[in-house]
């Protein structure tokens, strides 16, 4: 059985917890606010649509080049930074006046976002030790094949089932 987890460990792990949360808050609160937004801005569906579309886009472009540096870096600082990016691209959209101030910031919100979902999954298996769980679970794994395999065959089918 592996270790309880630590203070921190519960800490940091419920910190990135509640930021995956906003970021996926961020990225789900604009589909319905089409209705109120579409004619407040007056943009078409289609506008819209790009909108809504601009933040999956720019998060997966944002996504192939933050592979290459983003282990060169703190994660902790690197976290922060971007957090602090995508929080200024989510309040320029809650202040857009027009469609190509929105469209801007939530490009900017998913260049941003997008790549902390990566460095808080790194921060998460940088936090625990795998290998110490996994060792034991595989012994046991082992140990129960060759104890079916030992029995009987009449036992081994009531065992397995």
């Amino acid at each position: 059985m592996p270790p309880a987890p630590s203070g921190y460990q519960k800490l940091v792990v419920s910190l990135l917890a509640f930021l995956q949360f906003t970021i996926i808050l961020d990225f789900m609160i604009l589909s319905p606010l089409g209705p109120i937004l579409m004619p407040q801005l007056g943009i078409s569906a289609r506008q819209f649509g790009l909108v809504v579309s601009a933040y999956v886009f720019s998060a997966g472009i944002t996504g192939i080049p933050a592979a290459g540096f983003a282990d060169k870096f703190d994660r902790k600082r690197l976290l922060v930074g971007f957090y602090a990016g995508f929080l200024v691209g989510t309040f320029l959209c809650g202040i857009a006046p027009n469609y190509p101030f929105l469209l801007g910031a939530r490009v900017v919100a998913g260049l941003l976002g997008g790549v902390m979902g990566s460095i808080s999954f790194a921060m998460v298996a940088d936090l625990f030790t795998t290998w110490a769980p996994g060792l034991r679970k595989s012994r046991r794994r082992g140990h129960d094949c060759r104890k079916v395999h030992a029995m009987p065959p009449r036992r081994r089918w009531r065992s397995i089932l």
